[in-house]
């Protein structure tokens, strides 16, 4: 009999831990070193050589976007390198539904990818003819607004 509830307590526990949504993956809120090793990395030699976080392209794109002005070559360069770079790193196919307020960051990239404009405060999703878009607003690298753009 105690085997029985051994076994089912085991059960219990793989249960809970199997399935669920991508943000259970805890992925923790952007640090200021991880965006600007993004940077320094395309800075130095116009590559991205090391490996980076959808979340970290993300951040750096979007205070590079604020730092440099568009109207150098360096600027046009170096937001190229991190799309392209983006495009490996993060999601495809955004699940935007799953972007809930109190999601870090980190989270947001890991599920909805690239914005179609990433800003330092919020991050813009395009309406697609698969999914509405969204505008995700954030303090201190956590979800705080989360609004819905249809396509009428």
């Amino acid at each position: 009999m105690r085997r029985m509830h051994l076994l089912g307590a085991a059960l219990v526990v793989v249960v809970a831990g199997c399935g669920g949504s991508h943000a259970a993956r805890r992925i923790p809120v952007i640090t200021t070193k991880q965006w600007v090793a993004v940077l320094d990395d395309v800075l130095d030699n116009a590559r991205i050589d090391r490996g980076h976080s959808c979340g970290a392209v993300v951040e750096a794109l979007a205070h590079f976007k604020v730092m440099s002005p568009p109207s150098t070559r360096t600027y046009g360069r170096a937001v190229s390198i991190m799309d392209r770079y983006a495009y490996g790193v993060c999601p495809r196919h955004s699940q935007l539904a799953g972007v809930v307020v109190g999601m870090t960051d980190g989270e947001v990239a890991d599920i909805a990818g690239m914005p179609r404009t990433p800003g330092l405060r919020c991050w813009l999703y395009a309406v697609t003819r698969d999914q509405t878009g969204r505008r995700v607003c954030f303090n201190r690298g956590r979800v705080t607004l989360v609004q819905v753009s249809v396509h009428l």
